[in-house]
């Protein structure tokens, strides 16, 4: 179970996607990003319910220190950089053309560079 703990800090990565996939598929696809985290992420977080496992202060400071954790950020900074760069292309590729598509895509973009991208 630790080691899935451990993956978990990766699915940060899976909204990116989402909003590449949603733009590949056109349309109202591009809310698909949205659909993840405001609708499928609570329904999933409330059917496994509450974890009560906490590390103690000793713990959590080591793994504070651990490369892993660091690591995911650091990828972080080059996808949220390319994430952004492609923005721009889509954007100005002209394949976004009605306002759903654009509803959609602003939306699930800006998800991605301020919700995850700021913090």
């Amino acid at each position: 179970m630790k080691a899935f703990r451990k993956i978990g800090f990766f699915t940060a990565f899976i909204l990116p996607a989402l909003v590449i996939v949603g733009y590949s598929l056109g349309g109202a696809w591009n809310f698909i990003a949205l659909f993840f985290s405001f609708i499928f992420l609570p329904i999933v977080d409330q059917w496994m319910g509450i974890d009560t496992r906490n590390e103690n202060e000793e713990e959590a400071k080591i793994k504070g220190e651990e490369f892993y954790y660091r690591f995911v950020t650091y990828i972080w900074t080059f996808v949220q950089m390319t994430f952004v760069i492609w923005g721009a292309y889509a954007i100005c590729s002209g394949r976004i053309t009605t306002a759903i598509e654009w509803s959609g895509f602003i939306l699930s973009f800006a998800l991605v560079t301020g919700g995850i991208g700021i913090t």
